[in-house]
């Protein structure tokens, strides 16, 4: 556990984990799996070829590591043989063991060793390798949550160089999508008695969305109201839900604020159920603070640009009174 916390890069997570489930628990054929989107990817591996690439569909049934990572709990296979749903990544394996990589409820990976025995593993495998897959679930946390809070930082520089509000709308979906991994993300401002969607990625490109602000549908709009971050695991029990798009099933909202007063709200969506964790919250809260902070700083500029123009043109009208007076 110390030395997977002490890794400072994924390569180093992956090394220090595939070093434990070798020479400390023993297992000869070891491999780590990461969830990608929709996918399971093998990541690195220990005893098989060094040239075996593996990508399967999370929604498909074949893969006892898509199993795991679908449940969220281990799985032992005890004869290959009679697994019809077995991937084969070296022949002569007759048992498997797959453990999932979690961090609360969400799964990040999956840890998996075979043998070339039937009923190699026991219970004591079991629990041991998922003590392993715990530690390793930090370290992937706490390297995962480094990069963005450094990648957000960066954004949060950039935002308040932002030109107008089109410009702060794309770097946060921008933010949203490539540095914290959101699929399906939009930007709604409020807008006098109305939250309005401004900007989105991922929902059809002629969607639109005005809620009225006392309204009891939207849950982009009951964020707004409470000006608390929402929650929402599953869509379907949902009743004040409003589709922008077909399969969606979980939801997180956050309002972006300055003090109490809400602007906006920064929305994400997912096709998998239960897909946002406290983590996710608190990386979005933080953005949606940079969010806030550019455009209380561009309304600043702008009052600022139009103070200055009022003054010009008093002055101009001053001069021009006082030339008159002179005249006379």
């Amino acid at each position: 556990g110390q030395s997977l916390n002490m890794a400072k890069s994924l390569k180093e997570v992956h090394a220090v984990t595939l070093e434990a489930m070798e020479k400390t628990l023993g297992f000869e054929y070891a491999s780590i799996l990461k969830v990608e989107g929709k996918t399971l990817r093998l990541m690195c591996n220990r005893g098989y070829s060094k040239e075996l690439s593996l990508r399967l569909p999370l929604d498909g049934e074949k893969g006892v590591t898509v199993r795991a990572a679908k449940t969220g709990k281990p799985v032992c296979i005890k004869d290959l043989r009679k697994e019809g749903k077995y991937i084969i990544g070296k022949p002569g394996m007759l048992s498997e063991l797959a453990v999932p990589i979690k961090e609360g409820k969400k799964v990040l990976g999956v840890l998996n060793v075979e043998s070339e025995r039937p009923v190699a593993f026991s219970e004591e495998d079991a629990k041991l390798l998922e003590i392993l897959a715990s530690h390793t679930a930090t370290a992937l946390t706490n390297l995962n949550k480094q990069k963005r809070l450094s990648a957000l930082n960066e954004y949060g520089k950039s935002l308040n160089m932002a030109e107008n509000l089109n410009a702060i709308y794309k770097q946060t979906l921008n933010a949203m999508e490539r540095t914290l991994g959101f699929e399906f993300a939009t930007f709604f401002v409020v807008e006098e008695k109305k939250l309005r969607l401004a900007a989105h990625r991922g929902y059809p490109k002629r969607l639109s969305v005005t809620l009225s602000l006392d309204g009891d549908r939207g849950v982009s709009l009951r964020a707004t109201r409470t000006g608390r971050p929402i929650f929402i695991r599953d869509i379907r029990r949902e009743k004040a839900y409003i589709s922008g798009r077909p399969g969606m099933l979980s939801e997180l909202a956050v309002p972006i604020k300055i003090g109490h007063k809400v602007l906006g709200v920064l929305n994400v969506e997912s096709e998998r159920l239960a897909a946002f964790d406290e983590n996710d919250r608190e990386m979005l809260e933080i953005l949606a603070s940079h969010a806030a902070t550019a455009m209380g700083n561009l309304n600043r500029r702008d009052q600022f640009r139009n103070l200055s123009s009022r003054l010009e043109y008093l002055m101009k009208n001053t001069t021009k009174i006082i030339q008159a007076k002179n005249m006379h």
